[in-house]
């Protein structure tokens, strides 16, 4: 089991998903070693009973999180080594919940860009980011492996290869173009990285010195909302959204394969038309 996980995490690039597999088969090698079972041994019912030994053990996001590491691994079992012991397909996405979102409004935006300092490469940088991930609504993994050659100043475009190794294009606008500039003019070495760190040599962006940066920014700003980069992401499509974008633009901007996944920004602005009711309709 072993050799077949190590096997399967090496398609993995981005760290963070490779650590949460990790943490997903240590509980599953766990379990089996609970009912004295293997990988030659296991069956469908014993993966099945797995989703429901997890349930007293764990809180539902982390139980999703769980099961469909498992259901992806018997599937790639499937695909690349005619596994069939383990049938993937009645493995189920357990917890199903409406999720959350939180987004940035323009308010809130400028109240965070007041509190970037940049009069140093690092507050530069920080600024530039900022700007390109809430322009392009790129994943923080695909803006962490963009190299220089992937960018089209001139035609305002990004190539990013996002999930399941696909490729795409998200796209600048004026404000991200000016700080992405100003970025790049600071810049002397010859590193292909788009987003480099100076510190010790230069190499490209470590991901946790990217995310600590963030975190000292959300602390001194005077936004109280729990924000990350994933957020500029959310606040990408909202505003985009609010003033007037349909959903199926913003589908293909963020590069979703199902309009589902996109569908979740509409109650959001349903929200919005809730108050405007309220507010227009006296009758």
């Amino acid at each position: 089991m072993k050799d077949l996980f190590n096997q399967y995490t090496s398609y993995v690039s981005n760290p963070h998903t490779k650590l949460q597999y990790t943490y997903s088969f240590r509980i599953f090698n766990d379990y089996l070693n609970l009912i004295d079972k293997d990988i030659e041994t296991i069956t469908t019912e014993d993966v099945l009973n797995f989703t429901q030994w997890l349930k007293s053990k764990f809180n539902p996001s982390t139980i999703k999180v769980r099961i469909g590491n498992i259901k992806t691994f018997f599937k790639w079992l499937e695909e690349f080594k005619g596994y069939k012991r383990v049938n993937w397909r009645l493995i189920p996405c357990h917890y199903k919940m409406q999720r959350r979102l939180t987004f940035l409004d323009h308010q809130e935006l400028n109240s965070i860009r007041r509190c970037i300092k940049t009069n140093t490469f690092e507050g530069l940088r920080l600024r530039a980011s900022f700007e390109f991930l809430l322009s392009t609504g790129c994943r923080l993994e695909e803006f962490i492996s963009l190299r220089l050659s992937d960018i089209n100043i001139l035609n305002r475009t990004v190539c990013v290869k996002g999930k399941g190794g696909k490729y795409g294009t998200v796209y600048l606008n004026d404000k991200s173009i000016t700080w992405l500039s100003k970025y790049l003019a600071q810049r002397t070495d010859d590193s292909d990285w788009l987003w480099v760190s100076q510190r010790q040599g230069v190499k490209q962006l470590n991901y946790k010195v990217f995310q600590s940066q963030l975190l000292k920014l959300k602390e001194c700003s005077p936004v109280k909302k729990d924000w990350s980069a994933h957020t500029l992401r959310h606040s990408h499509a909202t505003i985009m959204l609010k003033n007037g974008a349909d959903i199926f633009t913003i589908k293909e901007l963020l590069r979703h394969q199902n309009i589902n996944t996109t569908q979740i920004y509409l109650h959001i602005t349903n929200l919005d038309l809730a108050k405007k009711h309220r507010k227009y309709l006296k009758v």
